[in-house]
């Protein structure tokens, strides 16, 4: 039987479980998490920021996940090759339970698809791995999505930087999201991707302008929360 590190395991579905529509708990192996919909979520003017991630000695990230999941569905043969093993996840919708495989790449000592700091598989490499630095922040009930560093890779001289607007990059975090939507619906996870994503194409061309919201967006709110 294969060991899975079950807290790298639910580093994607925590992101999609504070999105929630509805409340739903998930079991991987022996661990379980309930999540609850949130009372509001914002979509903070710093997610409209470009960054760079070079390659480093720190490795802090790329070495620190040890289980990657993908998709309950892997949609192309190259992928295949790297997500080898599977995993079995438990969706609970008030009793209403549904089983589903995750595609998992496990591994023990560091990744063997990198090379000289470098990633071999940029184009199918784990969503863990790509959603650096965006970030699901929950705070008094409320979700907030930007982009910042992470607070530890201060000390550690961490080199990611972030930069002003870039179209393109706006074009990737739009892709990441909708790949994450489609791991949503793979798993019957009900969230407000959509609604995010809906947001970010409506304004995609005044986005291309240099057009950008100068206050938070707010996606949801619940009229009826009172904190």
């Amino acid at each position: 039987m294969n060991t899975f590190n079950t807290k790298d395991l639910f580093y994607i579905i925590d992101i999609l479980g504070s999105l929630t529509k509805e409340q739903v708990k998930v079991t991987i192996g022996k661990n379980s998490k309930i999540y609850l919909q949130p009372e509001k979520i914002v979509l903070s003017t710093k997610f409209f920021q470009s960054w760079i991630c070079p390659p480093c000695e720190i490795n802090n990230c790329c070495n620190k996940i040890n289980t990657c999941l993908f998709y309950a569905q892997i949609p192309n043969e190259e992928m295949k090759k790297v997500f080898t093993e599977e995993c079995d996840i438990l969706v609970d919708k008030q009793g209403n339970i549904e089983k589903s495989k995750l595609y998992v790449y496990n591994r023990t000592i560091g990744c063997v698809y990198l090379k000289n700091y470098r990633c071999l598989i940029q184009d199918y490499k784990p969503l863990q791995c790509r959603i650096i630095p965006l970030h699901f922040d929950c705070y008094k009930h409320t979700i907030h999505i930007l982009k910042r560093i992470y607070k530890r890779n201060w000390a550690m001289k961490c080199p990611l930087k972030i930069l002003p607007f870039d179209f393109e990059t706006f074009k990737r975090d739009l892709r990441f999201l909708k790949e994450l939507n489609q791991c949503a619906n793979d798993l019957n996870l009900k969230t407000f991707l959509p609604e995010i994503i809906t947001y970010l194409e409506n304004n995609e061309i005044e986005f291309k302008k240099g057009n950008l919201p100068k206050n938070n967006i707010i996606i949801y709110f619940n009229e009826n929360y009172s904190a």
